[in-house]
C-alpha cells in the first residue's frame, strides 16, 4: 500500500504541484493568484501528509535489513532537521530479529515518541534505547525537555491521542506502555513487546541475561 500511494497518487500530486508552480508564474488577475496560492498550498499540505503516512507504514528497510538499521535511518532522518541531539542505544545483539509485527510496533511506538519530544518538550537531548527484558523487547524514548503533567496531557487532544495510539500498539501484541514525566524534569516513554524465543531463536533470540528490572 505504501509503494502504490507513493508511486501511483504521490507522483500525481506532485505533478500537479509542478504545474500549479507553473501557472503562478504566469500573468494571472490578481483574484486567479490568490487562488492558485491557496490551491499550491493545499496541494503540498497534502504531498507532506501523504509522505508521512507512507513513512509511518512499514518501510522496505524494516522488511529487509531489520529494525536497527530502520530505526537508524529514521532517527538520522530527524536529527536533520532537529533543534536537539538524538543518541540511538542498540542493546541486542548485531543481528537479531524480532518477529515482524514487534519489529513494527516498536518502530512505530519509538516514532511516535521521538515525534512528540519533537512537538512539545523542547529538550536538547533525546536517547533512544532498545534493549531486551524477561520475555519481550523494551524500547525507551528519554527526553530532558519541559515533561508535563497528568492533567496537560488530558487536555492535549493532539498529544493524548499520540499516546494512546502507542498504548494500543504495545497492547494490540500483549505488551504494554508507561510513561514518566514531571514538569520540569523531562519524559520517559517506555513500551515492553512480548517475544517468544522458543521455536524460533532465528527470529527472535535476542541472547544475554534477562535485566533484573525486566
Amino acid at each position: 500500500i505504501a509503494r502504490d500511494l507513493h508511486d501511483g497518487i504521490g507522483q500525481s500530486l506532485t505533478a500537479l504541484l509542478m504545474r500549479l508552480r507553473l501557472l503562478e508564474a504566469e500573468p494571472v488577475p490578481p483574484a486567479v493568484e490568490g487562488q492558485l496560492e491557496a490551491l499550491r498550498e493545499i496541494v503540498s499540505s497534502t504531498v507532506d501528509e501523504l509522505r508521512r503516512m507512507v513513512r509511518e507504514g512499514r518501510p522496505p528497510v524494516l522488511g529487509d535489513l531489520g529494525l536497527q538499521p530502520a530505526l537508524q535511518q529514521r532517527l538520522t532522518s530527524f536529527a536533520d532537521g532537529a533543534t536537539f541531539a538524538i543518541s540511538f542505544d542498540w542493546q541486542l545483539p548485531a543481528g537479531s530479529r524480532p518477529p515482524a509485527d514487534v519489529e513494527t510496533a516498536v518502530y512505530r511506538i519509538v516514532g511516535e515518541a521521538v515525534t512528540n519530544a519533537a512537538k512539545y518538550a523542547e529538550a536538547s537531548h533525546v536517547r533512544v534505547i532498545i534493549d531486551r527484558v524477561a520475555g519481550g523487547v523494551r524500547a525507551r524514548v528519554s527526553d530532558d525537555g519541559r515533561g508535563f503533567s497528568r492533567q496537560a496531557a488530558a487536555t492535549s487532544d493532539r498529544q493524548s491521542f499520540g499516546i494512546l495510539g502507542m498504548r494500543e500498539r504495545a497492547a494490540a501484541l500483549g505488551g504494554g506502555l508507561s510513561i514518566d514525566s514531571q514538569p520540569g524534569r523531562g519524559t520517559t516513554v517506555e513500551a515492553i513487546i512480548p517475544c517468544d524465543c522458543a521455536g524460533v531463536s532465528s527470529l527472535c533470540c535476542l541472547g544475554g541475561e534477562e535485566s533484573a528490572d525486566g
